[in-house]
């Protein structure tokens, strides 16, 4: 989590550069958030038939939910600052 909110703040300075802030804002959301629907399936290809492939799934079950809550901590100093 800790390495999820440095990224997410370095995308939005680089967001910053290149784009508004509502722009920039949802790059960092799309550049720092990893999902259950693109890792998954990934897993699930790269170890296809392994006996622990329920143990290589389980960091991505934990990490996304987390990533989503400290999303939704950020979401609203962002929307102040988007539509102020």
């Amino acid at each position: 989590p800790l390495l999820h909110v440095m990224i997410l703040r370095l995308c939005l300075k680089i967001g910053r550069t290149q784009f508004d802030n509502r722009e920039a804002t949802a790059f960092a959301f799309c550049a720092s958030h990893k999902t259950l629907a693109f890792g998954l399936p990934l897993i699930r290809t790269l170890f296809e038939g392994s006996p622990d492939l329920a143990y290589y799934c389980a960091p991505i079950m934990v990490l996304h939910p987390a990533q989503l809550f400290i999303g939704s901590l950020f979401a609203p100093g962002l929307k102040e600052r988007n539509y102020s």
